[in-house]
């Protein structure tokens, strides 16, 4: 059963860090960037992950279900997504930490990206 497009319905964006060149100070500095944005089927861990991560630190875990792309192959868990991205300041988007990326179990054709977000 493949990884039905109905199915991806949240507009999820993943991030990279890359050098780029301070406005204030010269030199180069580590900076989130856009890397590209996807549709996904979003999944939220079982009961019992839940419960897990909320007794470590209050935190949350799910899956989101990509399409293997030439953006999303070169993903790794160095990066991080957002997600909701409903708010128009991007800075108000949740960071999540990529945890796992995972040939899809639904569809050969994506990846499985496990991701953690702390409770602010």
């Amino acid at each position: 059963m493949g990884l039905a497009s109905r199915s991806r319905n949240r507009k999820i964006v993943f991030e990279k860090q890359k050098l780029v060149e301070d406005d204030e100070y010269g030199g180069e500095v580590l900076k989130w960037t856009t890397h590209c944005r996807e549709w996904a089927s979003v999944n939220f861990g079982s009961g019992q992950e839940r419960r897990s991560a909320a007794q470590e630190t209050a935190s949350q875990v799910a899956t989101f279900q990509v399409l293997a792309n030439r953006a999303t192959n070169d993903l790794s868990v160095k990066d991080r997504l957002c997600y909701p991205v409903t708010d128009p300041d991007p800075k108000k988007w949740p960071r999540w930490d990529i945890t796992s990326i995972v040939p899809s179990k639904q569809d050969r054709r994506g990846w499985d990206v496990t991701a953690v977000t702390v409770a602010t």
